[in-house]
């Protein structure tokens, strides 16, 4: 790497440090389903043995056991979680460049791309939560480095800890289990490293799900499932899965350089494939219960966008001639297996196969015209990185209002129409799982809260008077607020903190 190289991959990790940083909410804060990993560990350290949330479906136990040590080491439980948060964030902005760095264009153009793709939103969103999806990444990018340097002990190391903390990282197994292939092929050998490898990964992964048992989220998801499961559901969930995954492909090798003209010409010499793809997004989007959801803020409304280009790129804009290596088709096509047995595609269950998909885009010189097009996505990226920040301020200011709110009895939780959803669960979900259903849902605690009853604005709680009836649950019905429910009170700073872990306030 030449001296100019070093000082734009520094400058560009010094930049990507500060939005980071800034990004970071200023207390701990939880929004978008991520209370169940305070909880976590504000129970392990409460009760004195590890606690895993039943909101919880990923297993989530090495960032469980970190947060609670450096909390039994520093008594901060901001630092504990969102300064590890922060932690796992920035050791991801090395990780990732690391992993792009030699599959993109050698210039700055490629340096651009990296960082564009460490700032993207679906990933950025994440990286400011305190939520198992950093930690995870971190090792799936670690485990990936160490197999392409040929590094087997640390990559069955990363492995292990990406799995204990989100069981997807099972698809990591493919690598060694493709390398053993060809082995056999190559020298009729069964017995490698590699089938030593995989044997150990299908026993790991059989013996941890036997031994921990199913949480109330996973069990919910499993019945969920068992109630919709159809054929239909499940072509379209591949094909959501396929098409999303070859668009990815198809945005790497026109980023990488392809000219977008001579590979349509090329894709549509035989137009049958291209126009099926075509016809299977249009029939994702009209006719199929499958749908990409976005958390991403301000994203939820372009996800049949993402979707539709998504399949007008894998038309036409895949570079037929750079096939992916076996091991990265295994990776992806067990991911999107999972997705089919999950059922839902969350845009940040396609990082780790997003950066499986580069794979191949080997740094090719491209032209002026692509530069710019890097540049423009780098960014496009920090320009949502200023719409994210300012909704992260939002969700802090609503947060603290809604709980000085609630403690001082101004309002209930049942009238805080526009609270944070995971506020609302850390209040509400724990109610909702102990209510007879037929069909539990994990967002039960919603049909608590009413709609249009109160607001923030301008850092102020306002309230109105009751007028719909109805719940903010998707389907409406309210449900009043369980006989003996008492609140239970989220920590504004550490010193309240101290005391809930400490078992002196509830």
């Amino acid at each position: 790497m030449n001296r100019n190289r070093i000082i734009v991959g520094v400058l560009g990790y010094v930049c990507f440090s500060a939005i980071i940083i800034w990004l970071l909410p200023r207390h701990i804060v939880v929004a978008e389903g991520d209370f169940g990993y305070v909880e976590s560990v504000a129970e392990t350290i409460r009760s004195g043995h590890l606690v895993r949330s039943d909101w919880l479906a990923p297993l989530n136990l090495p960032l469980t056991l970190l947060s609670a040590t450096l909390y039994s080491a520093t008594g901060n439980f901001y630092l504990a979680t969102a300064g590890l948060a922060l932690a796992c964030a920035l050791a991801n902005g090395v990780l990732i460049y690391v992993w792009l760095r030699p599959l993109l264009p050698r210039h700055w153009g490629g340096e651009a791309l990296a960082w564009a793709a460490a700032l993207c939103p679906g990933w950025l969103n994440k990286a400011v939560e305190f939520t198992g999806v950093p930690f995870s990444i971190a090792c799936t990018v670690g485990a990936l480095i160490a197999w392409r340097q040929r590094r087997r002990w640390l990559f069955l190391i990363a492995f292990v800890a990406a799995f204990l903390n989100r069981q997807n990282a099972v698809c990591l197994l493919a690598f060694p289990a493709i390398e053993a292939w060809r082995e056999w092929r190559r020298t009729r050998r069964i017995w490698t490293h590699e089938t030593a490898m995989v044997l150990f990964g299908v026993f790991f992964v059989g013996l941890v799900s036997i031994a921990i048992p199913l949480s109330y989220a996973e069990r919910t998801v499993a019945l969920e499932w068992a109630a919709d499961w159809s054929a239909q559901r499940i072509l379209a969930q591949a094909a959501l899965g396929a098409i999303l995954c070859l668009g990815i492909r198809a945005g790497w090798d026109l980023f990488s350089g392809r000219h977008p003209t001579k590979l349509l010409a090329a894709n549509f010499r035989s137009p049958v494939i291209p126009l099926l793809v075509l016809c299977g997004g249009a029939w994702l989007l009209l006719r199929t219960p499958a749908e990409l959801s976005c958390q991403a803020p301000g994203m939820a409304p372009w996800s049949g966008v993402i979707v539709m280009l998504s399949a007008v790129l894998a038309a036409g804009f895949v570079d037929r001639t750079r096939t992916l290596p076996l091991e990265a088709l295994g990776y992806v096509g067990l991911m999107v297996t999972l997705l089919v047995i999950r059922g839902a595609i969350w845009d940040y269950y396609l990082i780790e196969p997003a950066l499986v998909l580069v794979l191949r885009n080997d740094g090719c010189v491209c032209a002026r015209g692509a530069k710019l097009l890097h540049v423009a996505t780098l960014a496009a990226c920090g320009c949502y990185a200023i719409l994210l920040g300012r909704h992260i301020r939002l969700i802090e200011e609503r947060f603290s209002a809604y709980e000085l709110g609630v403690r001082s009895g101004q309002v209930q939780v049942s009238e805080a129409s526009v609270a944070p959803y995971s506020w609302l669960g850390w209040k509400l979900f724990h109610y909702s799982q102990r209510r007879a259903s037929a069909r539990p849902d994990l967002a039960d605690f919603l049909h608590y809260v009413e709609q249009g009853r109160s607001a923030v604005v301008g850092g102020r709680l306002v309230t109105f008077p009751s007028w719909s009836g109805r719940s903010i649950h998707p389907s409406g019905e309210l449900w009043p607020l369980p006989a003996g429910y008492e609140d239970r009170r989220f920590p504004l700073s550490n010193e309240e903190w101290r005391e809930f872990l400490s078992g002196k306030s509830g």
